[in-house]
């Protein structure tokens, strides 16, 4: 098995970095190509993906164009959907929203305590591995950073 970890680059307020990101989403997927088929092995891509893919992941509606969410981003993401790519957590869970779900929260106005995060921090596999996926959970009680374990 191989196992990509990643830290996507941030879009950044008002989306100053969205072409950069755009780009990194494109390079990532022909990469994460080149491993299936030059290893023929099982690969899992995992890691802070910067992207909340649907309004579910996240406490509340944000505005449009907000770096994270915006349209172009989540593009980007169903993109590796329709390479063959299933989203893990959505996959054991496709009903399951709130705080539970969420992987990253603010470090301003409380926002963890409050229960106001956003799950960005994803597990895809390739479809015809999904079957193998038993669990996929946030450890809350792991602290440390914004970001859950």
């Amino acid at each position: 098995m191989i196992i990509v970890t990643v830290y996507v680059p941030n879009a950044q307020p008002g989306l100053a970095r969205l072409e950069e990101r755009m780009r990194w989403d494109t390079l990532l997927r022909a990469y994460l190509r080149e491993l299936r088929v030059e290893f023929g092995l099982p690969v899992v891509l995992c890691g802070d993906m910067n992207v909340a893919p649907e309004d579910r992941d996240i406490h509340r509606k944000q505005p449009k164009g907000t770096a994270g969410c915006s349209a172009e981003e989540r593009r980007g993401f169903h993109a590796y959907l329709e390479d063959g790519w299933v989203d893990a957590f959505r996959w054991l869970y496709p009903d399951v929203v709130g705080a539970e779900t969420y992987t990253y929260w603010s470090n301003f106005s409380g926002a963890r305590a409050k229960g106001k995060g956003w799950r960005i921090d994803l597990f895809l596999i390739a479809g015809w591995e999904r079957d193998a996926v038993r669990e996929v959970r946030v450890l809350e009680e792991y602290r440390g950073s914004d970001h859950g374990a």
